[in-house]
């Protein structure tokens, strides 16, 4: 299907506890297209490394914080 851009493909691979050949979607460059499920799992792992890394920053902050106060400074008073 040139004409829009898409191409039809299979790959072995693994759905829904099902072990076999799939039929993907492809674009023009031959990239597979994702399915949900693969989508879905990409997000979540993008989202815990995401609260990982908030989690990693609010730790640093509450150190400094600390640090500051035991100087006799309050963190909140500085502009």
């Amino acid at each position: 299907m040139a004409e829009i851009g898409l191409g039809i493909g299979c790959e072995r691979g693994n759905q829904g506890g099902w072990q076999r050949e799939w039929v993907y979607w492809y674009n023009r460059s031959g990239v597979r297209y994702l399915t949900a499920e693969e989508r879905a799992e990409r997000e979540l792992v993008a989202r815990q490394q995401a609260e990982g890394i908030a989690l990693q920053e609010r730790r640093e902050k509450e150190k400094l914080a600390a640090y500051l106060k035991s100087l006799g400074i309050n963190p909140d008073q500085i502009p």
